[in-house]
């Protein structure tokens, strides 16, 4: 009697153990048991923030009872076309379960539109310009387009990196300015800004500017490096981009 009494007792206490146990979402078994286990009002489904602005986003998170966590700023081989503090990836997604006060890790588009050339002509329609690289030069640039205008760069230089706090690599500028802009844009130019007229129309001059005499835009001790960016960097000179340069 008191070894079937045994059995059944140890029987009870295995019962209470996995009772006071929760499945996980993917069948795992939960770590959380007994009066360890989260309660019901702290667990928080996850907004959608996608396509918020930043404010909006950090509202949503701790109006749900969630905090916001790390913010970073997609501005690398993304063709961003949403405007700069937009939510466009976020962790955990839309609809996880979480504990209340869990943090939400958010990509924010930062208006900075950054991408690789791949097909000619690069064409600017916010600027109103073309221009039409070398058919070699495919895949081998990182544009990254500002408000009137964009910067060029060589890209095995820009993916290297390491060489300050700006991205190296950079071989051309060109922008937009009105007539009136560059009337003091020319006389800073002669001050020693190296920047230079390539035409202009009735309503605006379109300039370039390559990068100062001792800038760091590629590693002097790598030779490919130095080789692929002296191959872009070398041709570019005023004639070289009015016969491959479209205005309008």
């Amino acid at each position: 009697m008191k070894k079937l009494f045994a059995i059944i007792l140890s029987v009870i206490i295995t019962l209470s153990v996995f009772a006071g146990c929760r499945l996980s979402t993917n069948g795992e078994q939960s770590a959380l048991q007994g009066d360890d286990a989260a309660p019901e009002e702290l667990l928080i489904t996850v907004p959608d923030l996608i396509g918020m602005t930043l404010d909006d986003a950090r509202e949503i998170i701790e109006r749900s009872g969630l905090r916001v966590g790390d913010i970073t700023y997609a501005d690398i081989y993304i063709d961003i076309s949403e405007p700069a503090d937009t939510i466009m990836e976020q962790n955990p997604s839309l609809g996880e379960i979480v504990i209340e006060g869990a943090e939400v890790d958010l990509i924010v588009a930062s208006g900075v539109n950054v991408f690789v050339y791949t097909n000619a002509p690069y064409t600017n329609e916010k600027a109103g310009f073309a221009i039409d690289f070398p058919a070699e030069w495919t895949e081998r640039v990182v544009i990254q387009e500002v408000e009137d205008g964009a910067h060029f760069y060589n890209r095995a230089n820009y993916e290297a990196g390491g060489l300050g706090s700006w991205p190296p690599g950079a071989f051309l500028s060109v922008g937009v300015l009105t007539h009136e802009q560059w009337a003091g844009y020319e006389y800073l130019a002669e001050s020693g800004l190296r920047g230079h007229m390539i035409t202009e129309n009735d309503n605006y001059v379109y300039v370039y500017s390559t990068p100062t005499i001792g800038g760091l835009q590629w590693d002097e001790n790598n030779e490919d490096l130095t080789r692929d960016y002296q191959e872009m960097a070398g041709v570019i000179n005023l004639e070289w981009l009015k016969e491959r340069i479209t205005v309008w």
